[in-house]
């Protein structure tokens, strides 16, 4: 059976009273815990952690979701709703993409033709050229929505899959440069969310 000690790359052994620990680690505040006396500190983190039995010891992230939420489902929903709502995609955290809030596509079509005062008809209409509702639409549910592009081209009247992915990158450009289309898009993106 392996360790504590033996983990090389662990800053167990500072704590522990193994060696000496480096200027950047701090210890202190932890062994505290423990005991006001530091070697008495040590033994008793020690004993603290080599004293657990894996077989009794329960997984603390056992029922968190995607390994990152811990909590009930109220709790995870509302982390969901108000949290990861507000968070652009991050490529350094995977889970928030299966975390994020996705919002049905009617309640997107809604949400832009309010914004726009036109109907559902008018957004999924295809073949009208210069559709700013359609576009935005489009753009929001590609990013959204968690439905695949060819999911999507179906939704809005028989549209590719590469249609969708062309259609939201030629928004999403358009959003960097115009100020003014970003927060329209925000808005909408407030309402879908109740944010």
């Amino acid at each position: 059976m392996v360790k504590p000690l033996d983990y090389s790359w662990s800053s167990y052994r500072c704590f522990a009273g193994e060696q000496k620990a480096p200027g950047w680690l701090e210890t202190r505040q932890v062994l505290e815990q423990f005991s006001a006396r530091t070697s008495r500190a040590k033994t008793a983190y020690r004993s603290f952690v080599e004293d657990i039995s894996i077989d009794e010891f329960e997984n603390p992230n056992k029922g968190a979701r995607e390994g990152f939420i811990i909590g009930g489902d109220c709790f995870a929903d509302w982390v969901q709703r108000t949290l990861l709502a507000k968070r652009g995609e991050e490529k350094e955290v995977p889970q928030l993409k299966k975390l994020k809030p996705k919002p049905a596509l009617e309640k997107i079509i809604e949400a832009v033709a309010y914004e726009f005062g036109c109907s559902r008809g008018d957004i999924l209409r295809s073949g009208k050229k210069g559709n700013l509702a359609r576009d935005i639409a489009i753009y929001i549910a590609r990013a959204a929505s968690g439905n695949s592009c060819t999911r999507l081209g179906e939704y809005f009247g028989g549209i590719t899959g590469p249609g969708i992915t062309m259609k939201f990158s030629q928004m999403k450009a358009t959003v960097v440069h115009d100020k003014k289309m970003g927060k329209k898009i925000a808005k909408i993106h407030k309402q879908i969310f109740n944010i």
